[in-house]
């Protein structure tokens, strides 16, 4: 679509609720839903279709067939050509291979999960994850203990023990809550761009903590903020 809200073109993506990933060649993949199972599906620019990965499948594989799937990010990393899909009713995250559909390892509190540490770095209904340059894993998601609170966890993936280890934080005693949605960027300055989801407001921080800017939107129901998209220019998408 333009900015003007003009339509380019169409894809059918049949079960798509929450997360997509446009990928360089002109296609899509999305988390669809089928019922208890939930797939990975491509859709190709040519309209032809792919089923990558089955989430069913994959708690079949770690003996948990009474996990349900429903998703709420996607995100690609173009250096590793893997997918992270991310499904908060599990408070767990998986990594699969784009070309052969595997899953490469898993992260949360399902059976065979990498572990945390410390164990009260532990993310709870995460959403709009990330791999930084550095390697570590970046997410927004929600406190475990004491009050409610939006947060940015960062971890080093140690795949010799299996753990994801925290090594930066923010949000916590800042006392900001967004029931829904978030997301956290790492800026090429180094800093954290942090979406707060429903909560209404965006803000970029230091790795000090210190608060760049911020922006908040009116309290409403509709002031809930979905995608951060970055966008260098504007001008190929005016009409």
């Amino acid at each position: 679509a333009k900015i003007d809200g003009s339509v380019e073109e169409i894809f059918p993506t049949p079960g798509l609720h929450h997360g997509f990933v446009d990928l360089p060649d002109g296609s899509i993949v999305w988390g669809r839903d089928k019922g208890r199972d939930e797939v990975l599906e491509k859709i190709y620019s040519d309209g032809s279709t792919e089923e990558i990965w089955s989430c069913e499948d994959f708690h079949d594989s770690i003996d948990e067939p009474s996990a349900s799937c429903w998703s709420n990010a996607l995100y690609w990393h173009a250096a590793t050509d893997t997918f992270l899909f991310s499904s908060p009713n599990t408070n767990t995250m998986v990594e699969v291979d784009h070309k052969t559909g595997e899953t490469l390892r898993h992260f949360g509190v399902l059976n065979e999960s990498y572990a945390f540490d410390p164990p009260e770095s532990r993310f709870h209904f995460q959403h709009g994850m990330s791999y930084t340059d550095e390697g570590t894993l970046l997410l927004s998601c929600e406190s475990i203990d004491g009050p409610n609170e939006t947060l940015a966890r960062e971890y080093e993936v140690d795949d010799e023990t299996r753990t994801l280890r925290q090594v930066w934080s923010f949000g916590e005693g800042e006392g900001i809550h967004g029931d829904t949605a978030g997301e956290a960027h790492r800026l090429a300055n180094g800093n954290t761009l942090h979406n707060y989801g429903a909560h209404g407001s965006i803000r970029e921080v230091t790795h000090e903590g210190v608060i760049v800017w911020e922006v908040i939107w009116p309290s409403g129901d509709d002031r809930l903020i979905g995608r951060s998209i970055f966008l260098e220019d504007l001008y190929p998408l005016a009409p």
